[in-house]
């Protein structure tokens, strides 16, 4: 049975859904993969280069039974005013930073977001990131990145 795979940063992150969905933990490489019927849920930590490897890697051993990818978590916003705390927003372009490539997800109409290489509490930084998208994480670029390796729908 084809299933999605949704992602976290952290355990916070995902904590409605292990609370409501009947997820389990498998017993894998690494620990934060969990399972219910109909998806996986990985928690991968934070910054590009965990979510990468721990996604990737999950991706590879569940081949084929993943059939999509679903990052959701926290992000922040680079133009004041422009987005609510709470509210939940498509993403439709990742970008990161210092990298040419940007990946798509299969939305038409979404916000774009940029991946910071680190937590941005500068506003002199949060400035220079907002010339490329509104919104900035530190994971959303990598998992896409890894879906669009694997051909995989994000």
């Amino acid at each position: 049975m084809p299933m999605e795979l949704l992602t976290f940063a952290h355990r916070g992150e995902a904590k409605a859904f292990l609370k409501n969905d009947q997820f389990s933990p498998v017993s894998f490489l690494f620990d934060g993969l969990y399972q219910n019927e109909n998806r996986f849920l990985l928690i991968h930590g934070e910054g590009p280069q965990i979510t990468a490897e721990k996604v990737l890697v999950v991706c590879g051993a569940f081949r084929e039974k993943i059939h999509a990818v679903i990052n959701l978590g926290v992000c922040g916003s680079l133009k004041e005013n422009s987005f609510k705390i709470g509210e939940v927003y498509p993403i439709r372009t990742c970008y990161r930073e210092g990298e040419f490539k940007s990946f798509s997800t299969d939305l038409n109409t979404g916000v774009d977001i940029i991946s910071s290489k680190e937590r941005v509490i500068d506003a002199d930084y949060a400035k220079n990131l907002s010339f490329f998208a509104p919104l900035v994480d530190r994971e959303a670029w990598a998992v896409g990145s890894v879906c669009h390796l694997l051909n995989l729908p994000f």
